[in-house]
């Protein structure tokens, strides 16, 4: 008959070893509760939608990295090349403006007056270069009204 080595314990090695067990599952769940908590802070960080004026861009608040800046598109200052896909335009933000430079396929609901967000780089007395453009959706877009839905 073999014989089982922890079939009896002396109480103080008994609780040694749950104090052990104690020690290794607080830790574990601290380790697991901080990776959980970093993972949380860098997803609401890179969420975040932040955007400049135009006065904050041309200021100096831009920095060297990617930014958005938000405008309306100046009327009559779309310039497009379908051949190159190159697009140079102007926003406007009241008595600000900024010219801005960008390659590829303009978004539909990019026209004369449309609010935009640009998102790219801006160096200063340079038009900015913008990697991405986002539109605000039309109002034609937005709901009906109700009374008028129902009375037809």
């Amino acid at each position: 008959m073999a014989k089982d080595s922890r079939a009896w314990e002396p109480p103080v090695v008994a609780r040694q070893r749950r104090r052990g067990l104690n020690v290794k599952l607080i830790v574990g769940a601290a380790v697991i509760l901080a990776a959980v908590g970093y993972l949380v802070f860098s997803a609401a960080q890179s969420a975040g939608v932040y955007y400049l004026t135009i006065a904050e861009a041309q200021s100096g608040h831009a920095g060297s990295g990617q930014v958005r800046v938000t405008g309306k598109v100046v009327a009559g200052s779309i310039q497009y090349d379908a051949k190159t896909m190159q697009a140079r335009f102007a926003i406007a933000d009241g008595p600000n403006s900024m010219p801005v430079e960008y390659k590829g396929v303009l978004p539909d609901a990019f026209v004369n007056d449309a609010d935009v967000i640009v998102e790219g780089r801006y160096s200063q007395g340079q038009p900015f270069q913008a990697k991405d453009i986002l539109t605000k959706c039309p109002s034609k877009y937005e709901n009906a009204d109700v009374t008028q839905m129902t009375k037809n």
